[in-house]
Order: structure tokens, then sequence, then C-alpha cells
């Protein structure tokens, strides 16, 4: 890897070897000293999401029902899409996070899966 490619830092006065030293430590990676930029966001995997703050398990629910659909696991598909339907329980979120075309899309994907599991 070109390390001077990167380099928008340049200053005329500074040594090749201290540049060298100034440019590793920006691409160097310690997964140590590594905190994510958003850390209460769960994850969401084929094996389910991952529980956390219950405000963002609200927001996420609408994508982990899209993923579990197409990963064909209906059953935990509907009722992702189902907790993205139902209202913020609670009472400082002042609005519904879905617009009208999202909550169609949730219907969908309920209808969807009931005919999925109807004709397993």
């Amino acid at each position: 890897m070109d390390l001077f490619a990167i380099d928008l830092d340049f200053e005329p006065s500074e040594a090749k070897t201290e540049r060298e030293k100034r440019l590793e430590a920006k691409v160097t990676f310690d997964a140590k000293d590594y905190t994510p930029r958003i850390q209460d966001f769960g994850h969401l995997s084929k094996d389910g999401v991952v529980l956390g703050d219950p405000v963002y398990i609200q927001e996420q629910s609408k994508f982990a029902a899209e993923e579990q659909y197409y990963l064909c696991n209906y059953q935990l598909a509907k009722t992702f899409a189902l907790q993205a339907m139902q209202k913020p329980t609670d009472t400082s979120l002042e609005y519904h996070r879905l617009t009208g075309g999202e909550v169609h899309e949730l219907e969908d994907i309920v209808r969807r899966c009931d005919i999925k599991l109807h004709n397993c």
C-alpha cells in the first residue's frame, strides 16, 4: 500500500521517516481500541435480532421482518412485522416512525407469510 498516496497533512519540513511513522499510525487498526460508531443498534442476522434498547428495536423491526422473509423464516418475519406496526408504548416518542407505504409493505409481508405458512 502506498502510504504517500493518502497523505493530506503533508508538511514540507517533515522528515521521510517521521512522515512514514505518522501515516502508519493512521492506517493501522487496533481491535482493542475500536468502538463502533452506533453502539446501541442491534445486529441483524439469520438467527434473529440481538435485543437492545426498546426504541431501537421498534425501528429495526421493519428491516428485520424484510430480512427474515427473504431468509424464508416466515414465522419470525411475521412476528417482526407485527411488532413494527405496533404504536410505541414510550410516551416520549412524538410520532410513529412508519409511513403509510411502509405500513402497507409490512401488511403485505404478514399476508405473504400467512400464505407461505399455510402452504407448508
